[in-house]
């Protein structure tokens, strides 16, 4: 095992305990409901940090699952992992098995922060791999790539865990592997086995680069049933307080004056 710099444990240490020190508002979802290569929604913030548009791109109308692009069907709840919030809709994207997809988040009209922009997925396929070999596998079922200011594709080799875990809506489905991020490869894939009864539980990301231009998940679903895999996603952004009134502030600072007589 290779020795790591105190150093570097230090900053990571540093960015993690930055990441949950603050409370956090999901990103609300809005969309025009069309499925397939015609999809499109938008995250929007509720802090006047902007919005993030997301797109699809099917190798085949076929590959459009039933509930592509049909935002209303998830209302997650993750108070666990983001203490304070109640229900969020995330946007939903589903592919078929047997074909690919690329769902793209277009983030140049938001303001990302390292620490404190969260992305997240929820319950990608277990049922599926492709062949491996002596480099692993052949093909990844899911992947994630990143694009970056000077237009260059790149793995997400620089994006910490912030943490995961089911949706603690009784109503959704209960993941029974870990999603798990490989930074090097980008590949996400099923982990450890954890109690649940459908495919993987929710997996938060952070330390995406502020330079950031796109975030693509790629589908290369091997053939299992026409039905498909719905995958959720979500981001999250450091909540801002709202400013004390000027009446408040007029009251404060008389009851200031008045202690000190």
């Amino acid at each position: 095992m290779k020795n790591i710099h105190p150093i570097v444990l230090i900053a990571a240490s540093a960015l993690t305990a930055a990441a949950h020190a603050a409370p956090y508002d999901f990103l609300t979802v809005t969309g025009n409901n069309v499925a397939g290569n015609g999809a499109y929604s938008q995250f929007n913030s509720v802090n006047g940090n902007g919005y993030i548009g997301v797109t699809h791109a099917f190798s085949s109308p076929g590959g459009v699952g039933s509930f592509d692009n049909n935002n209303t069907a998830i209302n997650s709840q993750f108070p666990n992992l983001f203490p304070g919030t109640g229900p969020v809709n995330g946007h939903l994207a589903m592919t078929v098995y047997g074909f690919q997809s690329c769902v793209t988040f277009h983030m140049q009209n938001y303001s990302i922060s390292p620490t404190s922009t969260i992305f997240g997925l929820w319950n990608i396929t277990d049922e599926v791999s492709w062949p491996s070999g002596p480099g692993g596998p052949s093909r990844f079922v899911y992947r994630m790539e990143l694009l970056d200011s000077i237009n260059g594709v790149t793995n997400p080799t620089m994006i910490l865990p912030f943490g995961s875990g089911n949706d603690q809506n009784s109503l959704d489905v209960q993941g029974r592997h870990n999603l798990d991020l490989n930074p090097s490869t980008g590949e996400l894939s099923p982990g450890i086995s954890i109690p649940g009864s459908v495919h993987t539980n929710a997996a938060f990301f952070y330390n995406i680069p502020a330079t950031t231009q796109e975030i693509r998940i790629y589908a290369d679903l091997p053939t299992l049933n026409s039905i498909g895999d719905g995958v959720g996603y979500y981001f999250a952004e450091a909540h801002v307080p709202a400013p004390a009134s000027a009446g408040l502030i007029t009251i404060a600072a008389i009851r200031l004056t008045r202690r000190r007589r």
